[in-house]
């Protein structure tokens, strides 16, 4: 069973099961985002830190990997 964005009721591409250090969106003490929750609301707050996400450009490309291919997804 897959889990639900916490902000916008979508499934995400990680099941229940898949634990969180192997998933993207994933905010400790707030849930599972989907791709876009998590690059439209998430990642915005935390740009200004200098441990944010976007310092770290593999997990770029690895997430546009993944919301490319869950909108291919949904089709």
């Amino acid at each position: 069973m897959k889990d639900k964005c916490v902000i916008c009721y979508e499934e995400s591409l990680y099941d229940k099961e898949e634990h969180i250090d192997f998933r993207i969106g994933y905010v400790e003490g707030v849930g599972q985002l989907c791709l876009d929750c998590y690059e439209d609301i998430w990642k915005p707050s935390i740009a200004g830190n200098k441990y944010g996400y976007s310092c770290y450009p593999e997990w770029e490309r690895q997430l546009k990997e993944m919301k490319k291919k869950e909108k291919e997804n949904k089709k």
